[in-house]
C-alpha cells in the first residue's frame, strides 16, 4: 500500500543521507529509485532559485519554497526506515536530520521481507 509523504527542499537534500549506502541489490534498486523519485527537476531548480553554496551546502529562496508531496510503497519506506536504523546503530543520526527521520520511523507499514 502507498504512503504519501511530505517532503520540504530541506528534507529532499537530507534524506539521501538517510538511505543505505550498501546492501542487497534489490535494497540498492530501491534506493535508486527514491533518490530519483525526490531528485529536483531543472524546473524546480529554477523556481525554487536552487544554487550551490561554496561551503558545500544548497541554498534556496525560501519565499518561493514549496513543500512536495511523494508517494511511497511499503516496501520502499521498509527500506528506507533500514537505512534509518542503520544509520542510528552507527551514530550518524545528526541534530539536522532527526526530524525527519523520527517522522519516517513513526510510518506505520506492514511487515514484510524486502
Amino acid at each position: 500500500m502507498a504512503k504519501k509523504i511530505t517532503l520540504s527542499i530541506l528534507e529532499r537534500l537530507q534524506l539521501p543521507t538517510l538511505l543505505l549506502r550498501s546492501g542487497r541489490m534489490i535494497e540498492m534498486e530501491i534506493v535508486q529509485q527514491v533518490r530519483e523519485h525526490i531528485r529536483f527537476t531543472p524546473q524546480e531548480i529554477e523556481q525554487y532559485e536552487l544554487r550551490d553554496l561554496a561551503s558545500g551546502g544548497v541554498a534556496w529562496n525560501n519565499l518561493k519554497a514549496k513543500e512536495r508531496e511523494f508517494l511511497f510503497e511499503d516496501s520502499v519506506i521498509r527500506v528506507i526506515q533500514k537505512g534509518i536504523e542503520l544509520a542510528d546503530q552507527n551514530e550518524q543520526i545528526t541534530q539536522h536530520n532527526l526530524a525527519l527521520a523520527k517522522r519516517i520511523q513513526e510510518i506505520k507499514v506492514a511487515k514484510k521481507d524486502v
